[in-house]
């Protein structure tokens, strides 16, 4: 049906052609409304395109978001096993106590010292 209609306006062209001179015919316009029709088309086309893509990277962001707190969610779960397993034994327990009161001996000796450092001639 197409392959009739471009043959049929070919034979017209030519006949138009004989009569008129080679460049002296020129194909009249598009109606109106087949000229809004073809851009209204074009142009919705071209405005789903954008919509896809926009879809599309938002769709692939949301992905790589998910991902991202799903593999902390897990490097969290496995530190916390690390640490679980490091330092919930008893001998470590012991040993952790023992560091937390002999440090804060030595804190308690390091504020003595700074209590009875002599003062300035300046501050009296």
């Amino acid at each position: 049906m197409a392959a009739e209609a471009l043959l049929k306006e070919a034979k017209e062209a030519e006949r138009r052609a004989d009569v008129m001179g080679p460049s002296g015919y020129v194909k009249k316009k598009d109606s109106i409304n087949k000229r809004f029709l073809h851009s209204t088309l074009r142009n919705a086309i071209q405005s789903n395109k954008h919509k896809s893509k926009s879809y599309s990277n938002y769709s692939n962001t949301r992905q790589n978001v998910n991902d991202y707190e799903d593999s902390k969610y897990q490097r969290e779960e496995r530190i916390s096993e690390r640490r679980d397993s490091k330092y919930k034994t008893e001998s470590n327990i012991k040993e952790r106590s023992d560091r937390k009161y002999s440090s804060n001996e030595n804190v308690c000796q390091d504020k003595d010292r700074q209590s009875r450092k002599p003062r300035d001639k300046r501050d009296s």
